[in-house]
């Protein structure tokens, strides 16, 4: 749950705490300690560092292998964030063996009709638009939502960052009236499930900063620029001085 807030600090100490307590109970080879490491994984992708969250995820996936527990939910997210950080490294092979994989085998238990399946249409949904194959791009992200929304989930972070991440896809197909309105509402609903402190949310508010931008509203923009450094500060993020020098540029357009 901090995580899931960006507080990493906390998330760090209960994993800690975690670890210490599995192994003194002899489980450091049982597939809590699997999942502990797989948490862990997303933690540090949460804050920037894939390196870290690639050498956490093999290691979680390598226990999960040695116990034959490669056909289950918890498998498949695990590729999942792989593959999302191999994404964030410019590997687009990775990203979609890993991704595709993780669908692979929620599709082999039945689970299309789960949460998780639903994630990993997201994720294929981020990988084509890093392809730039926008309107793929859309399709997979908007199967995801009507997912989410038949299993009652409509108000889940899951949907919250998808519906957001249209606008980052609108965004790229430089439609950027469509672009603010699945950022901005988006954004809302992240704000309202405790997710504005996030590494998505900060990139989802630096696309809406950079749609009011290439519209010559530099000033609405701002306050967007502001809340994304703010968030990319707090996580420690490597793009925050990428952020910070156009939070410059656009004080400098606004006349701050």
């Amino acid at each position: 749950m901090y995580t899931q807030i960006g507080d990493n600090t906390n998330a760090d100490r209960y994993f800690s705490m975690a670890g210490k307590a599995l192994r003194d109970s002899g489980l450091a080879d049982s597939p809590d300690y699997a999942m502990l490491i797989q948490n862990v994984s997303l933690t540090v992708w949460n804050r920037g560092d894939n390196r870290a969250s690639i050498d956490r995820g093999l290691e979680a996936l390598k226990l999960w292998e040695k116990l034959g527990r490669n056909d289950n939910s918890a498998y498949a997210m695990n590729l999942m964030v792989l593959g999302a950080a191999y994404r964030n490294m410019n590997d687009a092979a990775n990203d979609l063996k890993y991704t595709a994989r993780a669908r692979e085998v929620l599709r082999s238990i039945g689970l299309e009709r789960s949460s998780a399946y639903a994630w990993v249409l997201a994720n294929l949904g981020v990988t084509r638009l890093s392809a730039g194959q926008y309107d793929e791009a859309l399709a997979l992200n908007n199967e995801a939502l009507a997912l989410w929304s038949s299993l009652g989930m409509g108000r889940s972070s899951g949907y919250a960052i998808t519906y957001s991440q249209n606008g980052s896809v609108y965004y790229m197909k430089k439609d950027y009236t469509k672009a603010l309105k699945f950022l901005l509402e988006g954004m809302k609903m992240c704000a309202g499930l405790g997710l504005d402190q996030t590494v998505q949310y900060a990139y989802f508010s630096w696309n809406a900063a950079n749609s009011y931008w290439m519209q010559g509203k530099y000033c609405e923009g701002l306050p967007h620029m502001e809340r994304a450094v703010k968030v990319f500060r707090s996580l420690g993020s490597q793009v925050t001085a990428q952020a910070e020098k156009s939070l410059g540029d656009f004080k400098r357009q606004c006349g701050k």
